[in-house]
């Protein structure tokens, strides 16, 4: 009889022991896509079983990809009583990986489906490290778009090609793809104009799309405001000679920019030296129809090309004729800005910009709190005198060998945002 009593004390108890009082019907992992830089949070589910089912406590351990949460509740009596109840468990940052959540403990059941029981990590995104330095027209036609990017990830974004969109989504310019992969760069992308396409007037909210494998996936997006024009009053633009035959060439070339009314908006000389083939001169120009000329009086030999470019790429060039001859080249600089719809945009003061101008040291002072990004310095003739590259609130520059007048202060900061600040030098 005593056994018997025994027997069903210690089924009693067993029976006790294993009571569930935490029912849990669903497993939440919160960000819902969680990323190596989120702080990972699991909420448990369900539903108490009574009025006086409480949490004793909970324990959480990471081995490899298993996620174990241990839960152990008790109840201290009270009505029998679904009661809704989310327990929330910190995790904290995470590997990137794909993790298996595994429940444990006293007076907790597991009801939660399969798929509630896997998570996945990701580590940050390549796109994030894609930063589009510029989305401009081409400074030397109407037809194209172009873009600087640059890549500071080892993802190569295999035959990339870029889809510029209105804010209509319709489709404004498409990229033909001609590079094997997108490298640390920067790197210039040419978009041809869609046909039928109409290109905003001004600024304009659109999207771009980065495409690989020939156009076989999406692999990057943005929303972004667009300004394809540069800002007033001028842009950057080189004048270049270079030698590509096999004779070294040591001569200097004169050349000038002329506007259509035959003024002369911009002159200089460029020398070519035994320790260079090519050479060019930096100026700045607003938008409009020049003519470049360059003449070197002797037969200085090599074979010579001079031309325009920018600081995304080459311009217009042809073959430099020696011998006294004028080498003339009809350009048109962002023909789509002074000659179509879109128009020069107005000048952005940069109000967080500061200076002073001592002994011909010019200092430029961040307000902003930013790095200053690359400063370049002009002449009342629109000719580079100074450039630098501010990777902190302050810069100076050098600009003793100016001349007394008006320099233009150009900065552009590392997302491809330019403005301007005008230096009255006193000299």
């Amino acid at each position: 009889m005593r056994l018997a009593i025994l027997f069903c004390s210690a089924a009693l108890s067993l029976a006790a022991s294993a009571q569930t009082y935490f029912y849990v019907d669903a497993i939440q992992v919160q960000p819902s896509n969680p990323t190596t830089a989120d702080a990972i949070t699991i909420n448990l589910i369900g539903n108490f079983s009574g009025g006086g089912v409480f949490v004793a406590n909970t324990n959480v351990s990471v081995v490899g990809s298993l996620v174990n949460i241990t839960v152990n509740c008790g109840d201290n009596g009270g009505i029998t009583v679904l009661i809704p109840h989310t327990e929330t468990i910190p995790i904290g940052p995470l590997a990137a990986g794909t993790y298996t959540v595994q429940l444990g403990g006293t007076g907790m059941g597991d009801f939660a489906p399969p798929s509630d029981h896997q998570f996945t990590v990701t580590g940050p995104s390549a796109c994030d490290s894609l930063l589009i330095n510029s989305i401009s027209w081409d400074p030397f036609s109407d037809t194209a778009f172009v873009i600087s990017v640059s890549n500071n990830s080892a993802t190569l974004f295999d035959y990339p090609g870029f889809i510029l969109f209105d804010d209509q989504g319709d489709t404004l310019a498409k990229e033909t793809v001609n590079y094997f992969g997108i490298g640390q760069g920067p790197q210039t992308h040419y978009l041809n104009i869609q046909p039928g396409a109409t290109v905003p007037s001004g600024p304009f909210t659109g999207s771009l799309e980065l495409w690989t494998l020939f156009y076989q996936s999406l692999g990057c997006a943005w929303d972004t405001m667009i300004s394809l024009c540069p800002p007033a009053p001028c842009a950057p633009l080189t004048v270049s000679i270079g030698n590509f035959g096999g004779a070294i060439v040591t001569a200097s070339f004169t050349y000038s920019i002329t506007d259509p009314n035959a003024n002369v908006v911009a002159s200089g000389t460029i020398s070519l030296d035994a320790l260079h083939q090519d050479v060019n001169d930096t100026l700045c120009l607003p938008p409009g129809a020049y003519t470049l000329s360059m003449v070197q009086p002797n037969v200085v030999g090599g074979a010579l090309v001079y031309g325009l470019g920018t600081s995304i790429g080459a311009g217009p060039n042809e073959p430099f004729v020696q011998g006294g001859t004028s080498n003339t080249l009809p350009f048109n600089f962002y023909p789509s800005c002074f000659n179509g719809p879109n128009g020069l945009a107005e000048p952005e003061t940069d109000t967080d910009l500061q200076w002073t101008l001592n002994n011909g040291s010019l200092t430029l002072m961040s307000m902003d709190g930013r790095a200053l990004g690359t400063i370049s310095v002009f002449d009342p003739q629109g000719r580079l005198i100074a450039r630098g590259n501010g990777t902190s609130g302050t810069l100076t520059l050098d600009v003793s060998g100016n001349t007394s007048g008006l320099l233009l202060v150009q900065r552009t900061g590392v997302e491809g945002h330019r403005s301007v600040v005008r230096v009255m030098n006193m000299r």
